[in-house]
C-alpha cells in the first residue's frame, strides 16, 4: 500500500491514479491521521508532501514509529523550499524531489518502489 500524508487533494489525484494504474492500495491522509495506520496494514511506500508538515525531521521520525523502519519514504517539495528538502534528506528519506521532478518521476519512483517490495 502507498501511503500518501498530504493536505492537498491537487497532490494526491496524480499520486492517486498512479497507484490505481500499478494495481497499488493508496491511502491518503494528513500527518496526525498517520498514527491511526494499524500494524494490519502493510504500507510499502510512504510519499510524504512537504507542504503537508512544519517539521520535517519530526514528521519523519513520526512515521518512522508509526510504520515499519525500513518502509522507504519519498518526500517531495517546492524548489524553494531549500531547508525543507535538506531536512528530508537528513532525516533519511529514501528520496527527496522537488514538486516539478515527482511530478515527471513520480509515476517511475512509485514504480520502482512497488516492483521491489515482496
Amino acid at each position: 500500500m502507498l501511503l500518501v500524508i498530504t493536505n492537498d487533494l491537487m497532490a494526491a489525484a496524480p499520486i492517486e491514479n498512479t497507484a490505481r494504474q500499478l494495481n497499488a492500495a493508496c491511502r491518503v491522509t494528513r500527518l496526525d491521521q498517520a498514527v491511526d495506520i494499524g500494524p494490519t496494514e502493510l504500507v510499502d511506500l510512504v510519499v510524504l508532501d512537504l507542504n503537508a508538515v512544519d517539521q520535517v525531521v519530526d514528521a519523519v521520525e513520526q512515521l518512522r514509529a508509526t510504520i515499519d523502519s525500513k518502509v522507504p519514504i519519498v518526500a517531495f517539495g517546492p524548489h524553494v523550499h531549500d531547508q525543507k528538502l535538506d531536512a528530508a534528506r537528513d532525516a533519511g528519506c529514501a528520496q527527496v524531489l522537488t514538486r516539478g521532478q515527482f511530478h515527471q518521476q513520480g509515476r517511475n519512483v512509485i514504480a520502482a518502489v512497488l516492483a521491489n517490495t515482496p
